[in-house]
Order: structure tokens, then C-alpha cells, then sequence
């Protein structure tokens, strides 16, 4: 139907008066709405924040005769997961379960996306095992309804969990769920690998979060300025004057710009050696960056001076 086109446009925007507006419509043409229509202006309700929008829609197609499918509960666990609400999410999952509707790796993703966001490592493993186990051949069709991203729903479990982990500053947890992605045949990504530096960085290991950086250039993944700042601060952490020199002038060679941040990371780095000369070199090419020195920068300025021998 026509109208479904319309309801889709409109819930990329996130517009319910439209999404409902076109449903009407429908309607008024005599077209019996189908399930598509339902899940779609669900979906228009949960991109727009309004859950019990969401709700409401969920029950009046049980009231016009449609059964709920896959789609129509795992959307109303999204509508929940997103916000950090894990109980209420679970609690979909086992109306689902009891009405008989299979769950899917994308419903178990959102779940993990859910317990990671209230540091709840556990219970993000718990659906990771579970999302393991799921079908993702017929959850990659479910997925893009859902969602823009074209990202294949197991890569996102792994995702997220490596993402869990650097949150907490895990580096172990980060990097086992790395290799369990890769064991799985699952080939390596920016968002795993930046989240595994992450990891690295807060936990103060340079050494491993420069050899991730090399692993992403051996498979040929372009690494941005937030990579090499995650790498810099990791240098930073450990006193790794050298590496951080070595990391910093390969990153402009790569054609990456450096931000202030990057800029306060270097500094900082460099003070705590006494390098105040390579300070004021710092500070001179963040002014001709455009850039203004902030707090953090000041602070490590005075920090080389007096760490400066003599």
C-alpha cells in the first residue's frame, strides 16, 4: 500500500502526527491496515522517544486482529532498552516468549546495549551468550527495518560487549570478546578495535593499545583522530614519551589532524619528562591550528616548568 511508503518516510523523522495521519488516511480509502503498517508507526513512536505511543499502538493492533510478530516485540524492547530501563525490556522479552514469538539476535543485542549502559557486565553477558545462539540469518532482514545500519546483528553483540568492557576499563573482558569476534570468522572493525584502544588506554597499557592501532592499518581500517587520542592518552598514562613522539608525527604522516585534545594529551605527556620545549612547540602549532589553549593544556605547561631539571 502506498500509505505503508508514507508511514516508513515518516519514521525516519520520527513524525507520529504524520505516521498516524497516513494511517488514517489508509483507512478512510477503505485499505485494512497489515502488520508492516503496525510495526512501522511503532517504530515512528520509539525513534520519537514516545513509549507509550509505542504502547498504545502495540494494543490497538492486538485490538484490530493482528498478531504481534518478532518485529512488533523486539521494537518494544528497543523502546525500553535504549533508555537504560532492563527490567521492563526483560519483562517484553517474556511477554514474547510466552506468545510463542521466537526472539532474535537483534532483540538480544538491545538487551546488552541495556545492561552496559547501567554497568551491568553481567547480565550484557548473559544475552550475549544468548544472541550467540540466535539465528542471525533471518535476524539481518529484521535488523535493517529496524535500523539504518547495515552492520550484520553478530558483529553488533561483539560490539557491544567490547564496548561494555572498555566502558568499565576492562581490558581483559575487552579483549577476549575481540578474539571470540574473531574466532568466530568475523572480520575486524573500527568500532571493536577503537573500543579494545579504549580499553587499553584506561588501563594505562600503551604498548597494547599501539599494537592495536597497527592492527587496524594491517586491515586497512582508517584510523580517526579519536583512535589516535585513545592511543596518546594510553601513552600518556604510562609516561611513554617515546611512543607517544612516534604515535603523534605518524598520525599527522596519515594525514590525520590533530584536535586540542590531542594537542593537551601530548603535552601532558611530554611535561611529565620536563620537556617544556616541545610544550612551547605544542602550544605554537595549536595556535596556528586555530586552536585556543584550554585548562588542560595551561595545566600541563606549568607541569613541565616545574618538572624541568634544572
Amino acid at each position: 500500500c502506498i500509505c505503508n511508503f508514507f508511514i516508513k518516510s515518516c519514521a525516519r523523522k520520527g513524525d507520529i502526527a504524520g505516521a498516524e495521519t497516513w494511517f488514517m488516511k489508509m483507512l478512510s480509502l477503505g485499505v485494512t491496515p497489515n502488520k508492516t503498517s503496525y510495526n512501522m508507526i511503532m517504530d515512528v513512536c520509539v525513534k520519537a522517544d514516545n513509549v507509550l505511543a509505542a504502547k498504545r499502538w502495540f494494543d490497538r493492533m492486538i485490538d484490530d486482529g493482528q498478531t504481534p510478530d518478532e518485529v512488533s516485540y523486539a521494537t518494544m524492547i528497543h523502546a525500553y532498552a535504549k533508555h537504560g530501563a532492563t527490567e521492563k525490556a526483560e519483562a517484553w522479552l517474556q511477554q514474547m516468549l510466552k506468545a510463542g514469538v521466537e526472539a532474535d539476535v537483534v532483540t538480544y543485542n538491545s538487551l546488552i546495549v541495556s545492561c552496559s549502559r547501567n554497568g551491568d557486565i553481567a547480565g550484557a553477558e548473559r544475552w550475549a551468550y544468548e544472541a550467540e545462539n540466535a539465528d542471525a540469518t533471518t535476524a539481518g532482514a529484521k535488523c535493517r527495518s529496524m535500523s539504518e545500519s547495515k552492520a550484520e546483528p553478530h558483529v553488533v553483540t561483539y560490539c557491544s560487549m567490547i564496548d561494555a568492557y572498555a566502558k568499565v576499563g576492562d581490558r581483559d573482558g575487552a579483549e577476549r570478546w575481540h578474539r571470540r569476534m574473531l574466532d568466530r570468522g568475523l572480520p575486524p572493525n573500527r568500532h571493536a578495535l577503537s573500543s579494545v584502544i579504549t580499553a587499553c588506554a584506561r588501563a594505562g597499557d600503551a604498548l597494547a593499545a599501539d599494537q592495536y592501532l597497527m592492527s587496524m592499518e594491517e586491515a586497512e581500517i582508517q584510523s580517526d583522530v579519536v583512535v589516535y587520542g585513545s592511543v596518546l592518552n594510553a601513552c600518556a598514562k604510562a609516561g611513554d614519551v617515546d611512543r607517544a613522539k612516534k604515535v603523534f608525527q605518524h598520525m599527522q604522516s596519515s594525514g590525520v589532524r590533530p584536535n586540542a585534545f590531542v594537542y593537551s594529551l601530548m603535552a601532558q605527556t611530554l611535561a611529565y619528562s620536563g620537556d617544556w620545549v616541545g610544550v612551547e612547540k605544542l602550544a605554537s602549532a595549536l595556535t596556528k591550528a586555530g586552536y585556543s589553549k584550554n585548562a588542560h593544556f595551561f595545566c600541563a605547561q606549568l607541569l613541565s616548568y616545574a618538572c624541568a631539571k634544572p
